[in-house]
């Protein structure tokens, strides 16, 4: 005789998440998902796996994604232990893994405002600043150089 508390579960239910999407964020998930080869639950498990790399303050500066009438409830399964670390990342920064990951989703795919930058999850305003800082000291590189041709 089985107990209820003694039935099987499979590995996958406790690495499944429920999130609520903007259809238009959903379309724009699947396909870059399509686009990358992988299946939507692979893109967001390689989205959660980069949101440590994020500071608090970056993570709290990710926007929600404007509402829209229609709505798509997705069941991801991105294992336990991404699980497990997404639901952290959310209790520390005072929203739930489901707002966390539409946030990220929304500033990677939408707004661009993260993306990765030499293997790393940033928000893409460094990945600026480094490029204004390299062109204004580029100036300063060509003028070493021509001191070192002259040479």
């Amino acid at each position: 005789m089985t107990r209820p508390f003694e039935t099987a579960r499979t590995p996958a239910i406790f690495g499944t998440v429920e999130i609520k999407l903007p259809e238009s964020l959903w379309r724009a998930l699947d396909a870059s998902a399509r686009r990358e080869g992988k299946t939507v639950d692979e893109a967001v498990a390689f989205l959660v796996d980069a949101l440590p790399m994020l500071s608090r303050q970056d993570i709290s500066e990710l926007k929600e994604p404007p509402k829209e009438k229609l709505n798509r409830i997705c069941t991801l399964d991105i294992g336990s232990s991404r699980k497990i670390s997404v639901e952290r990342l959310g209790s520390e920064n005072a929203c739930s893994y489901s707002a966390l990951i539409r946030r990220a989703l929304h500033a990677f795919l939408i707004t661009r405002d993260i993306a990765i930058i030499n293997c790393q999850l940033q928000l893409t305003q460094m990945h600026f600043n480094f490029a204004d800082n390299y062109e204004r000291d580029k100036s300063d590189f060509s003028a070493s150089r021509q001191h070192w041709e002259a040479l």
